[in-house]
Parts: structure tokens; sequence; C-alpha cells
């Protein structure tokens, strides 16, 4: 048994104990009655059996009736909160891990092979073997046990080894074929990792399939992936029902072997007749504890997949840590790169990247797409593991500071906004319910004030998901409302004013400019006019700094950043005309 099953039952150590303890205390009194039939029919055939005898028996079964029930009770109750308890251990670990990992995990594992492995292999495949999988061990074992030394007691060890060997093959067979079955299994389960994906996906652009006619197309890959699915689903299982009939098979060569090994027994003088009696009515029973032996197998195979499946995120390094910070980060005098350089797969995004924001300053940052605007700043977040000494906090490496103390001090509103289905001022607030005097400020901030007056619910409209119900240009500014709320240290706009009109641009940075003054700010741009009034604009082409300086001094140094400059002011010329 691999260490990731023996963790889910040692990290429950007392409900183990306590299942333990009385399923070997109500396995023996079920099996008391049995034991006792051959001493009743020898009795009886022997003429030996009193009516004193009789009572004692009957209140004796009585009393053994009574403790069963009891102790089946606490048993069946602690082996069953066991699925309740593994989910929850389980879940919170992978959450845990979820939260701690940085975008580059994401590229390996994606959100619908996460949400598949928490869903799906938890609640079907490792809790329940936490729970009727303790069950069934325990009966397979312990049960197993108190049967065979019951048939022993009650023949020849040879007589107890022939009953047993036709399940003990059986449970050999299905042990052996494990490989195979796990084979299925990863089958069928990233099928259905691929599913989940593919829904998330069409559920997020809906809209987008519906403008492009796309439904049926949609639907038909669907259900071509849930017919796979299903096959795939039907071939694992018939493997799994291959021990129904092979316990069949096993129970009738067992009694095969019983009745004509117990006879010749009986004529040998080494067994008697209730001794026979009581071993028939125990072969009754011994079918359930390889059944629950064989289906203890088979859920130890499943969930040793699954939990493989899960320590692919659970036991995935966390690139971004912890391991060499000291202290706090309270942002005093600058942020510096250093010859700073960064590969993003293999593919080297940025390089040789040399530039110093001070406290207080207004820093923007444009460039072509894709010349690594966003990832610059992304930086800043420790997302991305980085060569030490290349980003500096107040004059130290950024590793020597704590990243949650790094984040604390710093909103970045994204390009790519994230809305939830609840009402707008939930959003904004984002579970910061202490900043909900502020929300009138933040939506003046982010000039969004005008919109939410004109809705019909105020701050408390229900946005819909991902802002079904609003512009571009609303949902980029409730993420800037969002960042602006907290009054951070450190503002980025991550091209979150791309959405917006050139009149709203101008007064989210005007804004901006009263609101926090004294505070730093860092914004990515396409559009110059979103960074002109700039203490320093960064020219970024290729990964690479061309230019820094003011919006006059750039347009004396830099080319494409003049070019650029002459060809937007053209545009809205245009517009204007």
């Amino acid at each position: 048994m691999n260490s990731g099953i023996m963790r889910i039952f040692t990290r429950d150590k007392l409900r183990v104990a306590i299942v333990t303890i009385t399923s070997m205390i109500g396995n023996a009194l079920t099996l008391y009655p049995v034991a006792r039939v051959s001493f009743i029919i020898d009795s009886i055939a022997n003429a030996t059996i009193t009516y004193n005898d009789v009572v004692r028996e009957t209140l004796i079964l009585l009393l053994v009736g009574l403790l069963k029930y009891i102790f089946a009770s606490i048993s069946d109750f602690f082996v069953f909160i066991g699925y309740d308890r593994s989910n929850k251990y389980l879940t919170e670990d992978v959450q845990n891990a979820v939260y701690r990992h940085t975008p580059i995990f994401f590229n390996k594992v994606s959100i619908g092979e996460v949400i598949s492995r928490t869903t799906n292999d938890i609640t079907d495949y490792i809790s329940p073997l936490a729970a009727f999988g303790l069950f069934c061990f325990l009966e397979g074992v312990i049960y197993n046990a108190y049967i065979t030394t019951l048939i022993f007691s009650k023949s020849t060890l040879i007589y107890t080894i022939l009953i047993i060997i036709p399940y003990v093959v059986q449970t050999i067979y299905l042990y052996l074929r494990r490989e195979s079955q796990e084979k299925l299994y990863n089958k069928m389960l990233k099928t259905m990792d691929s599913i989940t994906d593919e829904t998330l996906e069409n559920v997020k652009g809906v809209r987008v399939i519906r403008t492009y006619s796309l439904l049926s197309k949609v639907r038909r890959s669907f259900v071509t992936k849930l017919y796979s699915y299903a096959d795939d689903n039907v071939d694992y299982t018939k493997k799994v029902q291959l021990y129904q009939p092979l316990n069949m098979i096993s129970t009738a060569l067992s009694y095969l072997i019983a009745v004509i090994f117990g006879f010749y027994l009986i004529e040998q003088g080494k067994m008697t007749l209730g001794g026979l009696t009581s071993v028939f009515i125990v072969l009754t029973l011994i079918q359930w504890p390889y059944i629950a032996l064989s289906q203890f197998i088979i859920m130890t195979i499943e969930a040793r997949q699954g939990l493989k499946r899960l320590e692919e995120i659970v036991n995935e390094k966390v690139l971004v840590n912890n391991d060499y910070a000291t202290k706090n980060f309270e942002f005093n005098n600058s942020i510096e790169f250093k010859n700073f350089s960064f590969k993003y797969d293999n593919e080297e995004v940025l390089r040789n990247i040399n530039i110093t924001i001070n406290k207080g300053e207004t820093v923007g940052v444009v460039g072509k797409t894709g010349s690594g605007k966003s990832t610059l700043v992304k930086q800043l977040l420790r997302l991305y593991p980085v060569t030490k000494d290349s980003i500096l906090l107040d004059g130290e490496s950024i590793e020597s500071y704590y990243d949650y103390s790094i984040r604390e001090k710093m909103s970045i509103a994204l390009q790519e906004y994230q809305l939830f289905s609840r009402s707008l001022k939930e959003n904004i607030l984002f579970y910061r319910p202490k900043l909900e005097g502020k929300l009138e400020e933040a939506l003046v901030i982010a000039d969004l004030k005008k919109d939410v007056d004109n809705f019909q619910d105020g701050v408390d409209t229900i946005i819909g998901e991902n802002g079904l119900s609003l512009s571009g240009g609303q949902k980029q500014r409730i993420g800037i409302a969002r960042a602006v709320i907290g009054n951070p240290e450190i503002l980025i706009l991550d091209d979150s004013l791309s959405a917006v009109d050139a009149t709203t641009e101008k007064n989210i940075i005007n804004n901006i400019k009263e609101a926090r003054s004294g505070k730093t700010n860092i914004i990515v741009a396409h559009r110059i006019s979103a960074v002109r009034h700039a203490d320093k604009i960064i020219v970024l082409s290729e990964g690479e700094v061309i230019g820094e300086g003011t919006h006059e001094e750039l347009l004396l140094s830099c080319p494409w950043y003049k070019e650029l400059d002459e060809y937007q002011n053209k545009e809205v010329n245009k517009d204007e005309k």
C-alpha cells in the first residue's frame, strides 16, 4: 500500500482505531452463535442438552445480539463519517496548493483538470476508500481471520486450507490484474478532464459561439467526448465487475470441497456432525469477506491512481516561495530592475532590463503588442521565479521579502478583467468589507459613478457572470475601482484602459493624478495619451528597453515613440472631425 493511501488513514488515526476495535468485537459477536451451533447439535444428538442449557444459550444469544447491534452501530457511524472527513482534508490540501501556485503551474495543469481532480477523483474514488474501503479491509482481513479460525477449530488444518484456497486464488488474480485496470482508469479520467476543460471554455465563450452560430458543432463535439467517456467507463466497469462471477465460481468450489472432504472427516472420526454443520453455516458467511477484500483491492487501485493525479497538484514544487524571505516589504525608496531577463517556456521575453522606479513616481510603459509590457510589471507581484538581485526593492532582492507583504503594498487592474456573478459593490470590495466607506471615492476615480447612478439598483446591481450585462469599458473600470479602493502604495494599471474611450481615459488619468499624489503608479498602455503626463515613460520593443524619459524627451530621442505619437494624434484629429 503506497504512502498516499496510508496517509488517508493515518491522518484520521483515532477514527480508524475506533472502527478497528468495534469491528473486531462486532465480528466476534457475529460468529459466536455459529460457534455454539456445534455444541447445541451435538448435545441434541447425544441427548445431553437440558432445559437450563436452552435457557442459558437463549439468554446469551439475546445479549450477544444486543451487543452486536451496539458495536455495529458505533462502527458504521465512524466508518462512514470518514467519507466527509476525507473530502474535507483532501479538498483543503488541493485548495491550499492551488492558491500557492503561480501561473507557471497552470501551463501544466489546466483549470478544468484541477476541477475534475478535486471533484471526480476525490468524491468518487479516494474518499470512498477512507469510508467503505476501510470497512471492506476490516471485513476482508479481521472477519476473514475469525471465520478461518472457526473452521479450523471445528475441523483440521488441511480441511481449512482446502476450503479457502479458491477464494485466495481469486483474490491474488484480481491483485495481479491491477496494472491493466489502472491504465483503463487513467484513460477514463483523462477523458473527463478534457470534457471539464471544454465545458469551461464553452461556457466562458458562449456569446462568441452564438455569434458565429457554432452551437450545433460545439454540441456535437461535447456529445462525442461524452460517448468516448462512456465507452471508457464501460470498458473499465467490465474489468471491475469480473470479480463477481469469479466469486461465484470460488464459492461453488469451496462448497464442493467442504461437502466431500467434510463427510470424509466424519467417517474418519475427525469431525462431528455439529462441527460440519457449523462449517456449512460459516461457508454462507465466508463469501462476503472475500468479496469485501476484492472490493478493497479495486478501490485501492482507483484511489492510488486518483492520488497520483492529486499529487501532481499538491506535491508540485512551488517555484515562487518564501524560502529566503526574512522581512516585510514597506516600500520606502525605489524599485530597480538590474540586468533583468526573463524566459517563458524557454523563450526569452525580457532581456537585460535596467530601470528604476522611485517612490511617488508615475511611470508609463508602452510598446508593441508582445513586447513584454505585462510580463515586466507582473514580475513585481512575485508570480514568477527570478534570478537573485535582479529585482531590488528598497535596495534588497525581492526574494528577501515575504510575498504576501509585497502584494499587500500593490494593487493591479488587468486588461483581462475577472468579475463575479455578484453585485457591483461586492466585485469592487472583493472580500474587503472594511473598505466600504471608500466605495464612493473609488467609483469617482474610475469614472464609474455616472454609470452606476443610472443602474436601477445602483451599486447593488447584479452584474452577471464575468460582467455579462456590462460593456467592456465598464468591466475595466470596475477592475480599476477594485484596484484603487485600498489606496495602495503601488498601483499598476496593466493596459486596463484599452476598452474605454479617450474622454473616459482622460478623466481616469486626471482622477488618479489628483487622488494619488505622492503614491507610485505604473501605467501600461498602448495609447500614449494614457502616459503622456508620467514622470517617466519606458518604451519596450521585443523585450528590450529602447527608450526611457519624459514624453518630451522621448519625442526627441526615440523614433518609434515619436512615430506612434504622430500616428495616434492623426487618429484623434480624424475622430474629432
